[in-house]
């Protein structure tokens, strides 16, 4: 005897997607393409973080989403979640709050933002002892962010070394390495570094 079944599919099991690709920075407010594979066709269902911090998703694909950066996000890994299956980047991205606005300039190298002490309308521009130099930095609110400092004598060699430091005459920049006579500067010049007296005039520029 011949019998007719029929097959119940209860629910399908959820996939769980995956972060292949997407730029290694961006600024707040733009969009990326994160590509990969099992995302939702449609936006709302993929749920977007940049290191925790939900991102608007744009428009979607299977294997693409076209993303809104954060304003608050950090750098860290992207995580993409759909029907409650997370996929989670291997690599981090590197959020930028102020790559090239207001003549601040990104170091991809060392993740800093800092403030070449030519600019204009960021920062009082002085040639000042230390604690005026720390405490102009503690301060500092440029494109209204917080969290600036002097940087470190290794941080300044690095932005030297990146070809992002300008002579100023032979004035140098401050840093916050304690040295045997106070604080270390560092010669934009050359990039050496020196020991120099706390009361010592040098430029002010501050990272975050």
């Amino acid at each position: 005897m011949n019998g007719n079944f029929a097959t119940c599919v209860w629910g399908a099991a959820a996939t769980t997607p995956a972060v292949l690709d997407f730029p290694t920075m961006g600024v707040a407010g733009s969009t990326i393409t994160i590509s990969g594979i099992n995302f939702s066709t449609i936006a709302a269902n993929n749920i977007v973080s940049f290191n925790g911090i939900p991102a608007t998703v744009i428009s979607a694909t299977t294997t693409q989403l076209v993303v809104t950066i954060p304003a608050t996000a950090t750098p860290g890994y992207i995580t993409v979640t759909v029907g409650g299956q997370t996929g989670t980047s291997a690599r981090s991205f590197n959020f930028v709050s102020a790559v090239f606005q207001g003549g601040l300039t990104w170091m991809p190298a060392t993740e800093l933002t800092w403030t070449p002490s030519t600019q204009t309308n960021s920062i009082v521009y002085m040639k000042e002892p230390w604690s005026n130099a720390n405490s102009i930095c503690a301060g500092f609110n440029g494109l209204g962010l917080t969290g600036w400092r002097l940087p470190t004598k290794i941080e300044l060699i690095s932005i030297y070394n990146s070809g992002a430091m300008k002579s100023q005459g032979w004035f140098r920049y401050w840093s916050s390495s304690p040295s045997n006579t106070g604080h270390y500067s560092v010669d934009p010049n050359n990039g050496i570094d020196y020991m120099s007296s706390d009361t010592a005039p040098n430029l002010v520029s501050c990272v975050r």
